[in-house]
């Protein structure tokens, strides 16, 4: 399993000169960007709070040690050796781990192209937050009374329902297209100042929330395990997907940006800083958004329904409209760090197949991932046999496709990868590889950790969600209707996946 594989870096093409980072700082602070994205102001902070509190940090942090960090190190090993994007690196192990890399990136298309929308939602609420503008549409908080930022749901509707919707997707790719045209260098600068500008905001909101009067019951209701019966099962299975889906495994993301690292550039301690700064600033934000939440009145709920309802709604008496401007400019730069990095996954291999420019692939993908996402931003009425409570078309297809592009795809993508690596590849040379140049050498043992450990956890995980897309009641929709489509959608979402992946994979390239 270990032996040399003729096709490995020592070939002329692999050291093609390419684009590297300016700096150490600047790599890790851009894989920093790209793991710390909208989830850790909202999606985080909730799952620790229902799902046991203090003990689920801990349990987190240990699942992060034997499954996130060897996922995102074995990443980091794979684009720094093959100095290649996902699919070319994966090419130079076997044939076949090609496909892989094309199947990874078209399901990170399609998680682009919608995420990006949630992106646009933020800075046009952003806007209207520092404005308070009304916003006239199709529901009123009373007749002929326009709704403005803190009337919620009303302004939450009438932004589905608006070409708004457009417009702020439009917004954000054309900050997305100006940090990624110029490459490395535009990514490490942008990082530069969006890194400590997040974390001076992120504390900032951390030390108004404590002084608020409900910062005692919302700390309490973020880390108290007695405040809820817990399920050790249900707590080990989502912190076992958490240790991995945070830190933007199975994207491709980490190998591209890998790729880019000098020759012998720092592997293990950039695994381990980047995993936990991730970890770090998401128990930071349950700080900051637990004590404001419970002082607002908006405890208990979860997801983008509170981040864009909830928590506008129950501003009037906290911060009021300019600490709800803070949070949502504070989306809008974590949104676009990932997005950015999403996006340079699918230029990189492009550039690397045919061997394109980086002004025409990022042109080109940019264009092809904003027509994407056109349908998810559509703001036409859905019926309710169809859309439920979706409200728009647009947030009906992004319902759809998010848990299965999201969460099948990334788990699917991540135990593969770990099994190409550690077994085909070998085990021992990802350790090997780590060691070479890292500033604290693994031990042996630590093989075991990559071809065993981690692979178990991602595919315990992998149950997890599939047994959750299949049997959740609602994850879809709740009308009963539409109870079909759990079983449907999967396949759908599959068959795209896999029919774009096998044309790139077979289409001819010059690497």
């Amino acid at each position: 399993m270990d032996e040399e594989m003729p096709s490995e870096v020592s070939s002329v093409e692999a050291e093609v000169a390419r684009e590297t980072w300016i700096t150490r700082m600047g790599f890790i602070f851009a894989v920093w960007g790209s793991m710390t994205g909208l989830g850790n102001v909202w999606n985080w902070p909730f799952k620790v709070s229902v799902l046991g509190g203090g003990p689920f940090v801990l349990i987190y942090l240990v699942l992060l040690a034997l499954i996130g960090i060897p996922v995102v190190l074995t990443e980091f090993v794979l684009g720094s050796t093959f100095r290649r994007g996902f699919p070319g690196a994966l090419k130079r192990i076997h044939p076949g781990g090609e496909f892989l890399g094309w199947f990874t990136l078209v399901n990170a298309a399609i998680l682009t192209s919608f995420y990006v929308v949630i992106i646009g939602w933020a800075a046009v609420y952003a806007g209207y937050a520092l404005t308070m503008a009304p916003l006239p549409g199709a529901m009123e908080v009373a007749p002929g009374v326009a709704p403005t930022f803190l009337d919620q749901p009303y302004f939450f509707v009438n932004v589905l329902l608006s070409p708004l919707t457009v417009v702020g997707l439009i917004a954000v790719w054309i900050v997305i297209f100006i940090i990624d045209y110029f490459g490395t260098r535009g990514i490490e600068r942008s990082v530069m100042i969006f890194f400590p500008l997040l974390w001076i905001v992120i504390i900032m909101m951390a030390l108004f929330a404590l002084a608020q009067p409900g910062a005692a019951e919302g700390i309490d209701f973020y880390l108290d395990p007695l405040r809820v019966d817990f399920d050790y099962v249900e707590m080990i299975g989502k912190a076992t997907g958490l240790s991995f889906f945070k830190l933007s495994a199975g994207m491709g993301i980490l190998t591209a940006y890998a790729s880019y690292l000098p020759r012998k550039g720092e592997l293990t301690n950039s695994a381990v800083t980047t995993s936990l700064l991730d970890t770090t600033f998401a128990f930071t934000a349950g700080l900051a958004v637990f004590p404001i939440a419970a002082t607002a009145g908006v405890l208990g709920a979860g997801g983008a329904g509170w981040a864009f309802i909830a928590w506008p709604g129950g501003m009037t008496g906290v911060g009021g409209n300019l600490l709800g401007f803070v949070f949502f400019i504070m989306m809008v730069l974590l949104g676009i760090t990932s997005a950015v990095s999403l996006t340079e996954a699918i230029v990189t291999a492009v550039m690397d197949k045919w061997g394109w420019p980086r002004n025409r692939t990022v042109i080109v993908i940019v264009l092809l991932l904003f027509v994407m996402g056109l349908p998810f931003a559509s703001w036409f009425e859905a019926p309710g046999s169809a859309g439920g409570e979706d409200v728009s078309w647009g947030l009906y297809l992004l319902d759809i496709f998010d848990y299965y592009v999201e969460f099948f795809g990334l788990a699917i993508v991540a135990l593969f990868m770990m099994l190409i690596m550690a077994w085909v590849w070998g085990g021992s040379k990802i350790i090997d590889a780590a060691n070479e140049s890292g500033d604290f050498k693994l031990p042996s043992w630590y093989t075991w950790v990559v071809k065993i450990v981690s692979p178990i956890g991602i595919a315990i995980a992998l149950v997890f969600v599939a047994l959750q897309g299949f049997y959740m009641p609602g994850v879809i929709a709740d009308d009963p209707g539409t109870a079909p489509l759990l079983f449907q959608i999967p396949f759908i979402w599959f068959g795209i996946v896999v029919i774009f992946a096998i044309i790139l994979w077979r289409m001819k390239g010059v690497d």
